[in-house]
């Protein structure tokens, strides 16, 4: 299995090593950032989400170039639309119980 920064040497050397972590530790830092301001304990979606990144234990979120451009770009993004609707339909679920008495 061949790692970020060797795919990244293959494909153009040192500079793309330097330029290509650069880029991949700043939109990390940012998504981090942006995600952990939406977690918290207060709503079952919101637990999903302070929980997923637990998942990057299974998944290393940085493999060669394609994989890691498959994980970022289409597995994170299926999953948390997955965890919204979660939360959406539970969310309703739990209002729909209040207004019956439940």
């Amino acid at each position: 299995c061949i790692t970020y920064s060797g795919d990244l040497y293959w494909r153009g050397g040192w500079s793309a090593v330097v330029f290509g972590s650069v880029i991949f530790a700043a939109a990390y830092r940012a998504l981090s950032s942006m995600w952990y301001r939406f977690c918290g304990w207060d709503k079952f979606w919101r637990l999903c989400l302070l929980v997923y990144p637990a998942t990057f234990f299974l998944a290393f979120p940085a493999g060669s170039i394609g994989e890691t451009v498959w994980l970022w770009l289409w597995d994170l993004p299926k999953y948390v639309i997955l965890v919204i609707i979660i939360g959406w339909l539970a969310s309703k679920f739990q209002r729909h119980n209040r207004l019956k008495g439940n």
